[in-house]
């Protein structure tokens, strides 16, 4: 519901009144979520771990720094 012009008297009752109608239909809606539950694929990614330092890297980025090519696993 939309009001314009209300008065400053007027305005307490009104949001009474929208706050006791948003709390009846509160429980009468359901969520669309709830609907169409869907399953999200989880990818899986490979992360690499270098032996000597620990760091961590995807080989599809590399890493130039450290002479590791794209595509190259570490």
């Amino acid at each position: 519901m939309h009001s314009q012009n209300i008065d400053k008297l007027e305005l307490p009752t009104i949001l009474i009144e929208l706050s006791r109608k948003y709390f009846e239909e509160l429980g009468n809606s359901t969520a669309e979520t709830t609907q169409n539950p869907q399953k999200k694929e989880k990818i899986q990614q490979e992360i690499y771990q270098c032996q000597e330092c620990l760091t961590l890297g995807k080989s599809e980025f590399g890493d130039e720094s450290q002479g590791i090519l794209k595509g190259l696993v570490i």
